[in-house]
């Protein structure tokens, strides 16, 4: 097993100090340094270490503390509750204690360890749009997925990012972009659902003067534009079905003819393209070519929804709060352990953008239910 980084901090919270010393002794030769706590105050001040991963039984309830001095940390639950207690939590893993499978708790920490290295804190990774909101998240499913994304980043090939409404499928993009060789160049997202057909052609492929009604002069299109750099195409399961096939042949030939134009201008564009639908659905619904699928799903990023990233309710509701704080210019509400709990337990169908809009009216109603 690769070890972490020498400083990295475990704090293994439980009453019975004989199982947290045998935990101790299984992480340290792991590469971790252990601080044990078997009471509410040296679990309070452990957690003021700022330890990257934090083992806790439900007899030591720590949370409100971790997510305050140490929000990015780890959390592995040794409970008798279940899985449905480590919800709560907030937790990565939930292991049972009567007895402890220590096999399967250095799994758990196992994996907290291999992704540890995709963490990104709530004030760094920001896309080259300073519109969009920082990448923030613990959990493992989330971590996966930017271990993923990262790993693609200096591949050529399409890039499809999957994943319900709200899930952060741009934001994802703009990571691949920011971590690629095109950094330095332009990342242009555009929402294949937001216009009607002939305009987005126009935005995409541009016009010579005279194309079209209005067309009063020639226009350079996106794909143009974007020579060098990223193109996201969002929601590619609305583009019309009469425009993918000049989508195709530009992922084919890599050359760009405007409307109304006949020359093509040779651009290299690296293309993601972001649906939250299945595109093999909308193949069989024939709302989608088959050929242009195949073309797109090169290599898949699979973005999970809020309600399975366990632990980043807390995260996201801090920051979101935060920001509308400050840009209303009103105090930050007090997000009680209480508040945290019934969000953790809420479904959040709008997943993220749910979230967001919830920690926005609750600064505006200047409390936090």
């Amino acid at each position: 097993m690769k070890k972490p980084p020498r400083q990295s901090l475990a704090l293994v919270c439980d009453e019975d100090r004989l199982l947290a010393l045998s935990i101790a002794e299984a992480l340290r030769p792991r590469g971790w340094t252990v601080r044990i706590a078997t009471t509410y105050r040296e679990a309070k001040a452990g957690c003021s270490a700022h330890p990257q991963l934090v083992i806790l039984s439900t007899g030591l309830d720590i949370t409100d503390h971790i997510g305050k001095a140490a929000p990015l940390a780890a959390r592995i639950m040794l409970t008798t509750g279940g899985p449905a207690r480590s919800r709560v939590a907030g937790a990565v893993a939930a292991i049972g204690k009567r007895p402890l499978d220590m096999g399967k708790l250095i799994e758990a920490v196992g994996k907290v360890q291999k992704f540890r290295g995709s963490r990104v804190p709530d004030s760094g990774l920001k896309t080259t749009d300073s519109g969009l909101s920082p990448i923030i998240g613990a959990s493992l499913v989330w971590l996966a997925a930017l271990d993923r994304a990262r790993k693609l980043a200096n591949l050529d090939n399409p890039v499809l990012i999957t994943g319900e409404s709200g899930t952060g499928k741009e934001l994802v993009a703009a990571l691949i972009h920011r971590e690629s060789r095109r950094a330095a160049r332009e990342f242009v997202p555009i929402n294949c659902a937001a216009m009607p057909e002939h305009l987005l052609e126009s935005e995409l492929f541009g016009h010579v003067k005279g194309a079209f009604t209005g067309a009063a002069e020639s226009k350079q299109g996106l794909l143009e534009y974007a020579d060098g750099g990223t193109v996201l195409l969002d929601e590619i399961s609305a583009m019309p079905l009469t425009l993918q096939p000049k989508l195709l042949r530009f992922l084919q030939e890599k050359t760009v003819r405007r409307v109304g134009g006949n020359a093509h201008v040779r651009v290299n564009v690296r293309i993601l393209a972001a649906t939250n639908e299945t595109l093999q659905a909308a193949v069989k619904a024939r709302q989608f070519r088959a050929d242009l699928m195949y073309r797109l799903d090169v290599l898949r990023v699979e973005l999970p929804p809020l309600r399975e990233r366990a632990g980043d309710v807390a995260l996201l509701a801090r920051y979101f709060l935060k920001r509308a704080a400050a840009e209303m210019g009103k105090p930050e509400p007090e997000l009680t352990v209480a508040a945290v709990r019934r969000l953790e337990c809420h479904a959040w169908p709008g997943n993220v953008r749910e979230l967001e809009s919830a920690m926005v009216r609750a600064v505006a109603e200047g409390e936090m239910e």
